[in-house]
């Protein structure tokens, strides 16, 4: 391993948290500004067609993972011609998204029901090659990782995503709460997307090894060895984005409308810390499986795992106090849910938390057959509760479903990776954390409540100071150690890399190895709501 490993490693990381933390701000803003200028019922139909994107998008979504295998390893051989048929497969599969993907879009809001037909068609078009855009972009994405351009692989999803939101800024500001305008700016969103996925394109990849000729033989090849990875994917979208459209499928549109922006709400204020931990947790994972030590994988697990927990604890203290007054606050009155649909959507993030690291791990540490029957545990249990629970009991249905498939997918992950490694989350350490913040949650709940002629930021400022001392009592308790924290922070990793060797004879030296792992893997956009809190691989 050179130092270019570990410089791309480096940059790598830096470029996916601040696209990650644009990601969940635009995602936010975007929201927030669409249900206030729609108002719950139009955005239900919007958020409805959105989510089904994601889901139709999910059955090729796992292919990036195949295109980074297959970028890198013949990058490293020089394979031009390789290089070509794999461009030329790429090509060929974004013309059948657009032809197939494209027309069940339109298909499913046509049947939906409720607004002009004109207005879905032209929705359903514009969504259509947003999705077309999308496939196109987390392509773009698994070549330049593959040729190891850290900046050029975030472009074409930043210019994507910055022009949805325009879309949404601008209708804003007019005023227009139009379906027809918005389904507009959707296709002229698709194609600064794809233009801009060709553009970075041309800038990674030399002429004579890339062409847009079409080839069906290769992209079934292509396809063919690429079925792993997009099963994984199908389940990873069905886990966030199919109880939305079970909503949209059986509820009313305002059901939606009120579902879906909590959902995203919660989401990001509850995920990103994992999300964030995971960019780095990956490689590192996978080079020390490489060496064969499960106990320094089981430590960093437990050490990364704690820290994710102890950081996002108390933004859920917070919500879970304040569900009411959060959202709406953030959404309007008029659109928010209940706060049973919140409870139950912390506590499924949370019991999400108390697993940990669990899939960066087990991606790290087993094998394909693994991965591809445990995620297909998580799609079924998905499937099949939402269709059960949401047409009875709406909006509620969706959050329970949501949770009960995300446990029945982490206990699937746990016990497969305790199977393989012996790595598992019941250390006493990780008990005694998720234990005594659950002794500090209660105490919080029950006081806001009993407290209830104090005013709103005093009870607010309650909860926040408790959270506090309990992040305090983690640390002062080395629960979470501080060398810890500090370890992870780039500026003492840089100290530690280039601090000079002792002279011979005058002392001991440590020495520390890091090593480099690529993995992509299927989720939905920062559009939608955030993916997997541990870090399961979104392009």
């Amino acid at each position: 391993m050179g130092r270019g490993d570990l410089r791309f490693v480096g940059s790598a990381a830096l470029a996916r948290m601040v696209a990650t933390g644009f990601g969940l701000v635009r995602a936010l803003v975007t929201t927030i500004l669409a249900i206030r200028l729609f108002g719950s019922d139009l955005y239900g139909l919007i958020a409805y067609g959105l989510s089904a994107i994601d889901v139709v998008g999910s059955i090729v979504g796992g292919l990036p993972t195949a295109t980074l295998r297959s970028v890198t390893r013949m990058g490293a051989d020089d394979d031009g011609g390789g290089l070509r048929h794999l461009f030329s497969a790429i090509g060929t599969v974004v013309l059948a998204i657009a032809a197939v993907g494209g027309s069940l879009v339109v298909a499913l809001l046509v049947v939906r029901g409720g607004p002009p037909l004109h207005a879905r068609l032209l929705l359903g078009a514009g969504l259509g090659l947003v999705l077309v855009a999308r496939f196109a972009t987390n392509q773009v994405f698994a070549v330049a990782q593959g040729m190891r351009h850290a900046v050029a692989m975030e472009v074409p999803r930043f210019v994507l995503a910055l022009a949805q939101t325009a879309v949404v800024v601008t209708l804003f500001v007019m005023g227009r709460p139009s379906l027809s305008l918005f389904g507009g700016g959707l296709l002229v969103t698709g194609v600064v997307g794809l233009v801009a996925s060709w553009l970075v394109v041309r800038a990674v990849v030399p002429a004579d090894k890339r062409t847009l000729r079409l080839s069906p033989r290769h992209a079934y090849h292509y396809t063919r060895e690429g079925v792993p990875y997009a099963l994984s994917g199908m389940a990873i979208s069905a886990l966030v984005s199919f109880d939305v459209v079970a909503l949209g499928l059986f509820r009313p549109s305002g059901e939606v409308g009120r579902y879906q922006p909590a959902m995203r709400i919660e989401s990001a204020l509850l995920a990103s810390p994992m999300t964030f931990l995971a960019t780095g947790f990956l490689p590192a994972a996978i080079e020390i499986h490489s060496r064969g030590s499960n106990q320094e994988l089981f430590d960093l697990y437990a050490v990364v795992s704690k820290i994710a927990y102890t950081v996002t604890f108390p933004f859920a203290i917070v919500l879970a106090a304040f569900p009411t007054e959060i959202l709406q606050a953030v959404v309007g009155k008029q659109n928010s849910t209940t706060p049973e649909v919140i409870w139950v959507l912390i506590g499924g993030s949370v019991l999400e938390l108390c697993f940990g690291m669990n899939t960066g791990a087990v991606l790290a540490a087993c094998g394909r057959r693994t991965i591809t029957t445990v995620y297909a545990v998580g799609f079924a249990a998905m499937i099949s509760l939402t269709l059960v629970l949401v047409p009875f009991y709406g909006q509620l249905g969706a959050a329970v479903a949501l949770g009960i498939a995300g446990l029945t997918l982490n206990v699937a992950l746990s016990t497969s990776l305790y199977r393989e490694t012996g790595i598992h989350p019941l250390r006493l350490d990780m008990l005694a954390v998720a234990l005594s913040s659950s002794v500090v949650a209660s105490a919080v709940l029950v006081a806001v409540h009993l407290l209830a002629s104090w005013s709103l930021a005093a009870r607010i400022a309650l909860a926040v100071a408790t959270s506090a001392a309990w992040v305090v009592f983690v640390f002062g308790t080395r629960l979470v150690r501080v060398e810890d924290v500090r370890g992870m922070l780039p500026g003492r990793r840089r100290a530690a890399e280039t601090a000079p060797a002792p002279a011979p004879g005058t002392g001991t030296g440590t020495g520390t190895g890091t090593g480099t792992g690529t993995g992509t893997g299927t989720g939905t956009d920062t559009d939608q709501a955030v993916t997997a809190a541990d870090g399961t691989p979104v392009p």
